[in-house]
């Protein structure tokens, strides 16, 4: 089951703006209607690039392509916001990444 972290950056004078696009953006895009499952919801820290938020989802094979669009439909709003910048990384679990090269978890 693939986890999907998506991690946000901007600049610390932008927080106000930023927190009020997301409620903005969460009423259009509630974690409920995201086809998989919200595991860590918009964590953050303060770094030497201002403010780093990372929210963490897992999502089934099957509905990969259906969360990346999701995924990328709720983060365009975001993209009016000068100095906003966003990744999204894909992970596999330890049981797919050793599945992968041939073999399993110890028992």
């Amino acid at each position: 089951m693939p986890n999907i972290f998506v991690t946000g950056y901007y600049p610390t004078h932008k927080v106000a703006e930023v927190v009020k696009k997301w409620f903005e953006v969460r009423k259009k895009f509630p974690p409920s209607e995201f086809p998989g499952e919200l595991v860590v919801d918009a964590t953050s820290t303060s770094t030497e690039r201002g403010i780093e938020t990372v929210t963490i989802y897992k999502t089934s094979e099957e509905n990969f392509g259906k969360a990346t669009m999701w995924l990328t439909q709720s983060l365009v709003p975001y993209q009016l916001i000068e100095g906003f910048e966003y990744t999204v990384r894909n992970y596999v679990t330890t049981e797919e990444g050793l599945e992968a090269i041939g073999m399993k978890m110890p028992e």
